[in-house]
């Protein structure tokens, strides 16, 4: 495990290994090691713990800006936080009726 870590050789060795280990052992101890969040919709799979950040959806207005989202340590995705790809109505709506006491 040590020389797969010091060399970032990373998944790339998982398909060599299963032909070298008759019992999948290592395989097996390396993924138990890079631990990941699957592919859901849009975002990509992640390691535990990374933070995924991804264009606004297309139609949105917001296309330059961005939304995020963490892979938790128990392998569950979190919540998408996308304020940025929020239109700016919304915000002067709020305002407007904060204004006007409603």
């Amino acid at each position: 495990m040590q020389i797969i870590n010091d060399r970032q050789l990373g998944g790339g060795m998982l398909w060599a290994v299963d032909l070298d280990t008759p019992d999948f052992a290592l395989t097996r101890t390396l993924l138990k090691h890079f631990q990941s969040c699957p592919k859901d919709g849009e975002w990509p799979a992640a390691s535990y713990g990374a933070s995924i950040t991804l264009p606004c959806p297309s139609g949105s207005g917001k296309e330059d800006n961005f939304q995020t989202r963490t892979c938790n340590t128990d392998g569950t995705w979190g919540v998408v936080s996308n304020l940025a790809c929020q239109g700016i109505q919304m915000n002067s709506l709020a305002a407007q009726l904060c204004i006007q006491g409603i």
